[in-house]
């Protein structure tokens, strides 16, 4: 039943306030996150548990670089949004 529902969510880097956009190596601090915790996922990884886990990140290198920077996730309003978690599949 879960699959047969549509879910609209969205990640986003940072709230309306400007973010860092490079953290020394050609990325910026949430995309660093995200590829990180993207490359070390072994299965199904649930949008939650990866927001979680990228905002965890983010947040402890930002306060490294004296920044505040705070990812949000969040189901997209007016899009279609039914219910059910977005799940990312490693193949």
């Amino acid at each position: 039943v879960i699959a047969k529902t549509r879910s609209r969510y969205v990640l986003t880097s940072g709230g309306v306030k400007p973010v860092l956009d490079d953290s020394g190596n050609g990325h910026s601090v949430f995309a660093n996150a995200l590829i990180e915790v993207l490359e070390g996922n072994q299965g199904i990884l649930e949008g939650s548990k990866l927001f979680r886990e990228v905002k965890s990140r983010v947040e402890i290198r930002a306060e490294e670089l004296n920044v505040d920077q705070s990812p949000q996730y969040a189901t997209l309003k007016h899009t279609g949004h039914e219910f059910g978690e977005f799940l990312l599949v490693n193949r």
